[in-house]
């Protein structure tokens, strides 16, 4: 494997994709982002093979059966999210550095198959109320979904201390600032090792 991976984690509302779009923007060319698969329905503002595959729980079934993908995980009651092997492949063959949003678990079995090349990072909230907000500023979601999210997000704590790095998300400025030295360290090793 030539790339580095680095891949972000933190429960729903943490602005993972946030900071991977700003990080993706400032890095250009140094950073490519690995386009995940899912079976939930696109926001209003995401396209098909940019923002994720959206595809069908059938078919996503079917692609399991398969082995296509390299991790998945059922996310967000009955929401299920993966990694081609075929995307991923494509990237570390290349002396790139990839960039993408995996679940906790994802992750973890991710880094334990490439522990020299993955590098992790865990975005939370300041607190569980300021996570509560906003995932309710997000979308409009009933109750129970946001309950589910924020018992998610608790599952989703136990894992920090698996991580490389972790990021807390208070002042988003802030949050980018730290964001682009941790990726740049991350570049720079890829570069180290060539």
């Amino acid at each position: 494997m030539n790339g580095n991976v680095i891949i972000i984690s933190g429960p729903s509302g943490s602005g993972k994709n946030t900071v991977i779009d700003h990080l993706i923007k400032v890095y250009g060319g140094k950073l490519t982002e690995i386009v995940t698969t899912t079976t939930r329905r696109p926001r209003e503002s995401e396209i098909h093979g940019i923002d994720y595959y959206f595809i069908t729980l059938e078919e996503f079934q079917s692609r399991v059966k398969a082995s296509d993908f390299i991790e998945y995980e059922e996310v967000n009651s009955g929401m299920w999210y993966g990694t081609y092997k075929s995307e991923f492949q494509k990237l570390i063959t290349t002396n790139q550095t990839a960039i993408f949003d995996v679940d906790v678990k994802g992750a973890i079995n991710v880094k334990n198959l490439y522990p020299d090349n993955v590098y992790t990072i865990f975005i939370k909230a300041p607190t569980i109320d300021i996570l509560r907000q906003r995932i309710i500023d997000r979308s409009p979601l009933s109750e129970e979904e946001i309950k589910t999210r924020l018992n998610r997000a608790e599952l989703e704590y136990t894992y920090i201390d698996k991580y490389d790095y972790l990021l807390i998300n208070d002042q988003l400025e802030d949050t980018f600032s730290e964001a682009e030295k941790i990726v740049l360290e991350i570049i720079n090793k890829k570069t180290d090792n060539i």
